[in-house]
């Protein structure tokens, strides 16, 4: 359970991947969600998670890819991480990871060891990177708070989880494309978070 700020230190290929994207579209601040184009990176929708901030701060997942449903047992799309946490000295801080992404406005890496439901373990590299939204399906209600120095609110996350060689696919990449691609534009114009089908 380790996280760092330095992308030197990930060994992950599809980490590297969505930072370069991230670090290309930021410029000066932030990349705004609109920028994200999931057809550019239909190899990786499958691990990519998007979640939108409230404020006081806590977390509400709006789009999980099916590699992140699989591993996790269903999709928790529309449910609140600090509902999800379970007690216990070896959980991954998720909440803290988050939070210092937040703060920081800057992408946040790690890797995370995890128990599998055959009693053994698997370790993962995840990377989380902080969003603008300027769209509607942002609540400018849940963020009152200015605690970034006259810069852009951090309003979602964009993260990915890859699990390495797992070889699972639960449906064709072109369904989960057009998921993501019709999922982004409904939450555009009706503000819902969207659930993936498996």
């Amino acid at each position: 359970m380790t996280a760092w700020a330095d992308l030197s230190q990930s060994q992950s290929a599809r980490v590297r991947r969505l930072d370069a994207w991230w670090q290309s579209s930021a410029g000066e601040g932030i990349p705004d969600r609109s920028e994200f184009d999931p057809s550019a990176f239909t190899q990786l929708l499958p691990f990519l998670l998007l979640s939108e901030v409230e404020q006081p701060f806590r977390l509400r997942y709006r789009l999980i890819g099916t590699a992140v449903s699989e591993a996790a047992g269903g999709s928790f799309a529309g449910r609140y991480l600090d509902e999800m946490l379970p007690e216990g000295e070896e959980e991954e801080p998720w909440q803290d990871h988050y939070r210092r992404a937040f703060d920081t406005r800057r992408p946040l890496y790690g890797s995370c060891r995890i128990r599998t439901s055959t009693g053994g373990r698997m370790e993962y590299e995840f990377g989380i990177w902080p969003l603008t939204c300027k769209d509607s399906a942002c609540k400018d209600s849940a963020h009152k708070d200015a605690a970034h120095d006259g810069g852009p609110l951090v309003r979602q996350f964009i993260g990915i989880e890859d699990y390495g060689n797992w070889r699972g696919r639960v449906r064709p990449l072109r369904e989960e494309l057009a998921d993501w691609q019709y999922a982004l534009q409904a939450a555009a114009s009706l503000g819902d978070p969207p659930r993936l089908s498996r």
